[in-house]
């Protein structure tokens, strides 16, 4: 097997070494970070959290938009550490004639 040449393993340091700051001075500002279920992105990578509706469906719960594939997520918000809650159906898109992007599930 070659090895990788030394500017290849240098920019690949750069890059981990980037992630590796980024992650963290995200963890000093924010305190958590969150993943998307769907295409397993960090937040931090993403540089922005996700739309939230909170108290959706119920008060328990807040439900979220990923910024990088669109896809909705009903985090439980009863304990400690928020977690992905199955149980619930994905909340509906408008139909566009509000500024808001993503309505509520019960509505």
């Amino acid at each position: 097997m070659r090895k990788e040449p030394r500017s290849l393993r240098f920019w690949r340091w750069v890059h981990e070494y980037s992630e590796e700051k980024i992650k963290s001075t995200w963890m000093d500002i924010h305190r958590h970070d969150r993943i998307c279920p769907n295409c397993k992105t960090w937040n931090s990578v993403i540089g922005e959290w996700p739309e939230e509706i909170p108290n959706t469906p119920d008060v328990w719960h807040d439900t979220s938009k990923c910024h990088k594939c669109g896809h909705f997520t009903v985090w439980n918000m009863t304990g400690m550490l928020p977690y992905v809650d199955d149980c619930y159906p994905p909340p509906k898109e408008t139909s566009g004639d509000n500024n808001d992007s993503i309505s509520p599930i019960n509505s």
